[in-house]
Parts: structure tokens; sequence; C-alpha cells
């Protein structure tokens, strides 16, 4: 994990205030981001989590039994497959489907009885 947080933390110098995400990191670490990006959408969770664990270690049950399976129906209503053994998990989501996700998530932790957990 620190060598994941080190990675995403070591940036070029100057004012981050100016610059893109991108413009703020070593060439090392945006290749680790790229890498990461190309993963399938459970790994990015895991690399999150690693890098990140300190801020948000305890939400990893709401990312993987919420978000996740949230994320993983909206991937799926994209890619018109309604059965999960046919489900090949992708890597990006469009902004559309970004939204679609997030207005899901919404209505399942604020509408849903099961959500009342979260």
């Amino acid at each position: 994990m620190a060598a994941i947080m080190k990675r995403l933390s070591m940036g070029k110098g100057g004012s981050d205030a100016q610059k893109a995400f991108k413009d703020s990191l070593s060439a090392e670490a945006v290749q680790f981001f790229n890498d990461v990006a190309q993963k399938p959408f459970s790994q990015q969770a895991v690399a999150f989590l690693n890098a990140y664990w300190d801020e948000v270690g305890d939400q990893a049950d709401f990312i993987f039994e919420a978000a996740w399976e949230t994320m993983k129906y909206a991937d799926m209503h994209t890619k018109g497959v309604s059965l999960i053994h046919l489900y090949d998990e992708g890597v990006d989501l469009d902004f559309n489907v970004g939204l679609y996700f997030y207005e899901h998530l919404c209505k399942r932790v604020l509408d849903d009885p099961a959500g009342k957990k979260w």
C-alpha cells in the first residue's frame, strides 16, 4: 500500500491549482494510473482502496456490496446483458453511464429498504 500511495503522490512540483491531474504526476505515476485504468472495474476498486485505505477503508463494505453491485448492473444494462454469467466486466464508463450508475446507487441507498444499512 505504501508503494501505491507513493506512486500516486509523486508530483512534478509547481502549482497544482493550475495543473490538470495528469500534469501533477510523475511519469511513473502516470504510467501506474494508466495501468490501473485499463484493469476491470473490480480491480480498479481494489487499487483505489489500497491507495486510500486510511481515508476510505471503513467504506470498503459499501464499495463492494452496494457500489460495485450497482456498477456491475449499470455496465450490464449498457451492454444489453441480462444474465450475469454472460457479463464481461468493463474498464471504463462514458458520462451517461456514470450518471445512470450514480442515479441507481442513490436510489439503492436512499429508497430501497435494504439501503438503510448504509
